[in-house]
């Protein structure tokens, strides 16, 4: 062993003995070299150690290894200090800054470059080194063996632990555990390199500090995303993060994966989420409060919401309804401070869709006051009017151009003339495109150009101007009853205000105030403002609703369309005619309305979107292959690289738009001669001459074109001239159709001509429908030019359908608080919340349809059905006892005889009442221009003398008699009448149910077809 027989060396005779040389300046480490065997030498011998176990530092000796430099320090340290820890102990202690100091300098020195990693070797390498040696474990059979268990368990006291390892892993989980204690406690703050993420949402304040906090918006929910909180989340709480990436991610070959089912990123950042609200309730931002109002619109179960809570996965649902009701306040006073600045313009900001709600409210606990009843309603929602030219609302010009009655000269022909058929065929053309296109994967890449043509002129009409997005606010919802005179106005009252319009400033800006529904609404809104119509020389123009502009929505012109289209083609429902829709629906299994007047919208017109695509496809395959497949025909063209181009195939179209498509093919096709005579355009492809069945003897209850007839199968393709089998004759099983059977004589093909209405009409159907998507109203006009049908509204009937189911769950009435200012504010926001959280979580949307058309079953089957009955070749004097009406001859006919007469004389009517009331209240300025008297000053607002007074004050008996006729021709002429019936009372009216068909169809109010509006400027 080595010993020191000299004194106490100087500390620097010591250091580099000590330490690592490479710390002095004086004494550079050598290159190469780790360590210094010359210093060491040296310092032996200054160290007087004993010869006899001193190594031999003769120049001729060994060079010493480290290791025996290392017994040579540790020899030193044993002389001076009683163990390593105590050396280790003195060496690395800390002296506060400002203390006496009784280090030397060069120990200063030392432990400041070690510890500041100017060394090779560093005190994270020297821990390392440290936990992985094999002797800071126990063995099995050591003292301290059971220490193993307390590994890494920061509850275990560390300095009870013995071995460096057990101890060491203790203290870093402890060590790591306090700095995600800070991080995630840090996360209940703002964070200044964030300013734009809101972590605090407030939902509620209380009056004192009502005013001092903003509170939460829709924008700031709908600014959620899972990504922007994790992006947050791994910046602000580095540790954290990286110890949940640790326990969620999964690694590849050392790699961190991120999988595509359950992503690490979007769980981490929920699970941290949860712990910033565990320890800070206001921390809501990142991920509960947008979760609670999500669970909200979805209508989640309150147990569900219960436990989400507990878990920190979400904020309480009473938390949720103040924030909702925050909202839909902030909402309205933005829409309010809006309308009224847009009044004192002369503009009036927004227009208002309204609608009747209504529930049937079922007691499940029945007691005292306590029974089943329907609960009614009426909803409406407020959308701002965007690019319209200045004074387009001014009521005076309006009123003077009804007063003008310019449309008195107005023909039948003139509204025919108007119809842009040029346009109509374009349209269509494209429409047979782009399903072929869609059908056949070659031709797929012209998809978007076609989009561009609808999009372009000349097909384009007037579109929405790129990137405008319409304002939406729904308004409070209340009770009253829509249908009832009363109930209407109160109703269009409460919407005014919740939308702006307050009596004075609408009164004050004589604006028009646009107002629309469904036709049960817009008639209900015409019979209030004729029931004021009396008052109006006596109310201004607010409270007389004189300003009131009522129109049909035309956002939902489809369903209506629908209907017409499905009671005209649907046909009996046994029928074998091809050409019927019931024949499709039938072979494929798919929707078959019960009632054709009221459909069940969804699946009737997937149903004939299906059936038309499966007719237009069969007539491409006739025209382009002589039905020997689409599939392999464009196949074999890609081979060649011959595909034609979009103006090749539009040009193909229009040939077959003009054969098949139009009301010149329809009456073609109802005379061999015609189809004789006619151009090669209408050059019908010829297939075997129809011989019907026997023909069977007809009801004694049908009339002479209309009764019962024979009914035969369709023929197969492989069918010759030969009578087919007879068949029994069908009978009508659907309600309102009838067989039609030919008159003598008939030469036509009426199964094909009616395949050739129903493609021209539910062609326009879906040019309707299109252009609506593409904000393309000027397209949506066009087809509106051709209709029979009244329009509604699909985005108010969206909000009604929420509205109600959220009364039927929540119990109460629509006027409760809870429904006007929690529920009804934020309808739109519950729609859509759902399909932004679908984005915030990074989820794809769920698709309804075939990803490729040429998938579809169902339409594979109808074509077949097509090819096999011949359906697209004209077959001479075919008919199966179905026959659909041309709606346009017959609406034209209709107008010309007695209905553009009749609308005529009540417009003219109106023009001559609005007149007289203009004269009184005309002259009514003049002399109420002088200074009234206080007993003038007392008179009501509902005399009805008022302006009838000349300045000598005696009545002007002459207004008097012009303004009792006002009101004489009020209450005689402006009535409801039924087709070919008298008026009809108001009780009809409140009797009026607007529930649901079995479809589960919102009905219209009433059957507004076979309504007639008399007198009103609609």
């Amino acid at each position: 062993m080595l010993q020191i027989t000299g004194a106490s060396p100087s500390s620097s005779t010591l250091s580099p003995l000590l330490f690592d040389s490479a710390t002095l300046n004086s004494l550079p480490e050598p290159l190469g070299s780790p360590y210094s065997p010359n210093l060491l030498t040296t310092s032996l011998r200054q160290l007087h150690l004993d010869v006899a176990d001193s190594p031999d530092l003769s120049p001729t000796a060994p060079r010493l290894s480290k290791w025996d430099h290392v017994t040579a320090v540790l020899q030193c340290i044993s002389e001076h200090f009683s163990s390593f820890g105590d050396f280790a102990e003195a060496f690395s202690t800390n002296v506060p800054r400002g203390d006496a100091d009784p280090r030397s300098t060069l120990h200063v020195k030392t432990l400041s470059a070690w510890l500041g990693g100017r060394n090779r070797f560093r005190p994270a390498d020297f821990i390392q080194a440290l936990y992985h040696n094999r002797f800071s474990v126990p063995q099995y059979d050591s003292l301290h063996a059971d220490e193993l268990a307390y590994a890494f368990d920061a509850n275990h006291d560390v300095s009870t632990v013995h071995y460096t390892r057990i101890a060491l892993s203790i203290w870093a989980t402890r060590l790591v555990g306090k700095r995600c204690a800070l991080e995630v406690g840090n996360l209940g703050k703002n964070d200044s390199a964030h300013p734009d993420f809101k972590v605090h949402l407030q939902a509620s304040v209380n009056q004192r500090m009502d005013g001092k906090h903003q509170l939460v918006t829709q924008d700031d929910v709908f600014a959620f995303s899972m990504q922007r909180t994790a992006d947050v989340l791994q910046a602000r709480a580095k540790t954290t993060w990286y110890l949940t990436e640790c326990m969620a991610a999964t690694r590849r070959n050392g790699e961190i994966v991120v999988r595509d089912k359950r992503p690490h990123p979007l769980i981490q950042a929920t699970a941290i989420s949860s712990f910033a609200l565990c320890r800070n309730k206001s921390a809501n931002g990142y991920f509960a409060l947008p979760i609670g109002a999500w669970l909200f619109a979805c209508k989640a179960h309150t147990d569900i919401k219960r436990a989400m809570s507990r878990l920190g996965q979400s904020v309480h649902d009473s938390t949720v309804r103040d924030a909702m009701t925050a909202m839909g306040k902030q909402r309205l006073d933005a829409l309010q401070k809006a309308t009224g600045e847009a009044l004192e313009k002369q503009e009036p900001y927004c227009r208002k869709v309204l609608d009747n709600i209504q529930q049937y409210q079922i007691v499940h606990e029945p007691g005292i006051g306590k029974q089943n009843k329907l609960i009614t309603g009426t909803a409406a929602t407020a959308i701002r009017l965007d690019d319209c030219e200045p004074g387009a609302f001014d009521l005076d010009d309006y009123q003077t151009r009804v007063v003008r009655n310019e449309r008195a000269t107005l023909t039948t022909q003139a509204l025919m003339d108007d119809v842009d058929s040029a346009h109509l065929h374009h349209i269509q053309c494209l429409h047979i495109v782009r399903m072929l296109c869609e059908h056949v994967p070659s031709l797929e890449p012209l998809c978007p150009l076609i989009s561009e043509r609808f999009r372009s002129e000349p097909v384009a009409k007037h579109r929405m101007r790129p990137g405008r997005k319409s304002l939406v606010v729904p308004l409070k919802a209340n009770s009253h009853a829509e249908m009832e005179v009363h109930g209407m106005k109160e109703a269009q009252k409460d919407f005014d205000l919740s939308a702006g319009h307050t009596p004075e400033a609408a009164a004050k800006a004589r604006v028009l105030l646009w107002d629309g529904g469904d036709g049960g609404s817009v008639l209900s809104g015409g019979r209030v403002k004729r029931h004021l119509l009396s008052q109006a020389v006596s109310l201004d123009v607010y409270h007389s609703f004189e300003n009131r502009l009522w129109t049909p929505g035309i956002w939902h012109i489809e369903s209506n369309m629908l209907n017409v289209i499905a009671e005209n083609h649907y046909g009996p429902r046994t029928t074998k005619d091809p050409s019927a829709l019931s024949r499709s629906a039938s072979a494929t299994n798919m929707h078959i309305p019960t009632k054709l007047n009221s459909c069940n919208f969804y699946p009737t017109s997937k149903t004939m979107r299906t059936i038309c695509e499966a007719r237009v496809l069969d007539i491409w395959d006739l025209h382009l292959t002589e039905h020997k497949g689409l599939l392999p025909h464009f196949e074999s063209l890609v081979s060649s690289d011959s595909l034609p181009s979009l103006d090749d195939l539009l040009r193909h179209a229009d040939l077959l738009v003009k054969r098949y498509m139009s009301t010149a093919a329809y009456n073609t096709a109802l005379s061999s001669e015609r189809v004789e005579r006619a151009p090669s355009t209408f050059k019908f492809p010829l297939g075997p001459v129809w011989v019907p069945p026997a023909e069977a003897a007809a009801p004694a209850d049908v009339g002479e074109t209309e009764a019962t007839a024979s009914a035969s199968a369709a023929p197969t393709a492989s069918s010759t001239a030969a009578p087919a089998a007879s068949s029994t004759v069908p009978e009508e099983d659907t309600p309102g159709i009838k067989i039609h059977v030919e008159e003598k004589g008939f030469t036509g093909d009426r199964v094909l001509a009616n395949s050739i209405l129903f493609c021209r009409d539910f062609l326009w159907w879906l040019e309707v429908s299109y252009a609506v998507a593409d904000g393309d109203i000027g397209r949506v006009m066009e087809v509106l030019k051709l209709g029979k049908w009244i329009e509604d509204d699909l985005l108010q009937e969206h909000y009604n359908k929420w509205l109600e189911d959220m009364v039927a769950k929540h119990g109460g009435s629509f006027s409760d608080p809870y429904f006007r200012d929690t529920i009804s504010p934020n309808v739109n926001f519950f729609l859509r919340l759902k399909e932004e959280l679908e984005l915030a979580f990074e989820l794809s949307s769920r698709g309804k349809v075939h990803t490729s058309s040429h998938l579809c079953d169902e339409r594979r089957v109808m074509m077949a059905i097509y090819r096999e009955d011949k359906l697209a070749y004209f077959r001479q004097a075919r008919s199966m006892g179905h026959a659909a009406r041309e709606l346009i001859g017959t609406g034209y006919k209709t107008l010309d005889e007695a209905k553009m007469k009749d609308f005529l004389s009540g417009t003219t009517e109106q023009a001559r009442l609005l007149g007289a009331i203009r004269r009184i209240r005309s002259d009514a300025a003049v002399s109420t221009s002088h200074e009234p008297s206080d007993e003038d000053s007392s008179s009501t607002e509902s005399d009805s003398d008022v302006g009838l007074m000349r300045e000598d004050g005696e009545v002007d008996l002459d207004g008097m008699n012009e303004a009792n006729e006002i009101r004489d021709g009020v209450e005689s002429s402006w009535m409801f009448h039924l087709d070919g019936e008298g008026p009809t009372e108001m009780s009809d009216w409140q009797e009026a149910d607007d529930g649901e068909d079995g479809d589960g169809d919102a009905d219209a109010d009433v059957d507004v077809d076979s309504w007639s509006l008399e007198n009103d400027e609609i």
